[in-house]
């Protein structure tokens, strides 16, 4: 692009912003059928929290008509995000909606068939080529959306996406892939590892026990590794999504939380919650009194 045409680009797109018009940086209008797709969202406000002043929500409607509704997430700044995959080719809409006016957007996606993935990685990727899992119709196993059935043997790295460098985790999941392993179980922010990330981004940045304000940096970091994992094949159970840093904490904490990681999450179909970790069932109590 000439640099006129930049500066002139850059021009518009401050002044929609100063007029409050909804403004889509990356807008991705394809996609291919059981594979991750996203579109980052710019928030025209300003917060003192995003994290617990805004909520992003996003309606997406089928080939068929049928609309569907999901969420968005803050990722850091002013930049927001909505993930999905999308288990059927075809041309699908999708509208967001938001107190923020920067995030109320729609947009169409031409989804592909998977058959048409480019990559010999993706073409052999179960969960790109067959889809997500479900329990199986009166049977006691787990099957593909297409009914291609699938053995889970599961590793624990409880604390792994969090600890793990890139290359740990990249080094670890070909060993797994190896020996046969076809699921990875982690926890999210265990704090008997640590509660950090190896560089030593906090999950929450509340002084004492409280899930108010999310480090987006933490995060950021835990998806890049349950990426890596959901991109070499494995079905991944991220357990503890009502404890993330330490038991028990109230409702509207523990439930805003799970509406943030299954947002960040919501891209790849290979992805299972769990709850609790291996507490006792106290959390249920504690979570109804609140």
């Amino acid at each position: 692009m000439p640099a006129v045409a930049r500066l002139n680009a850059v021009a518009l797109w401050l002044y929609l912003q100063s007029a409050g018009v909804a403004v889509t940086t990356d807008c991705k209008t394809t996609a291919i059928q059981w594979q991750p797709w996203e579109t980052q969202l710019a928030a025209t406000g300003r917060y003192t929290n995003p994290y617990t002043d805004v909520e992003l929500s996003v309606n997406y409607t089928t080939p068929d008509g049928t609309v569907r509704s999901a969420l968005g997430f803050w990722d850091g700044g002013a930049v927001w995000r909505i993930r999905s995959f999308f288990d059927r080719p075809g041309q699908w809409q999708w509208e967001s909606s938001s107190s923020d006016a920067g995030l109320r957007q729609s947009g169409a996606v031409t989804v592909a068939p998977a058959a048409k993935a480019a990559s010999s990685s993706d073409r052999t990727n179960p969960f790109f080529t067959h889809g997500r899992l479900h329990a199986a119709s009166g049977r006691a196993y787990l099957e593909h959306a297409d009914g291609a059935p699938f053995f889970w043997l599961g590793d624990t790295a409880w604390a792994g996406p969090m600890r793990s460098t890139p290359s740990e985790w990249t080094e670890y999941l070909a060993d797994r892939k190896r020996l046969g392993f076809t699921a990875v179980q982690s926890g999210i922010a265990c704090p008997w590892a640590g509660g950090t990330t190896r560089r030593g981004d906090l999950p929450f940045t509340d002084k004492g026990n409280n899930l108010t304000k999310l480090n987006p940096a933490f995060f950021q970091v835990f998806a890049d590794r349950i990426a890596q994992a959901s991109e070499a094949g494995f079905a991944v159970l991220i357990v503890g999504l009502m404890e993330p840093s330490y038991r028990y904490p109230t409702f509207s904490e523990a439930s805003r939380f799970a509406r943030h990681l299954t947002a960040r999450l919501a891209h790849y179909n290979n992805i299972i919650f769990s709850p609790s970790f291996d507490s006792g069932y106290m959390w249920l109590g504690n979570l109804i009194g609140n």
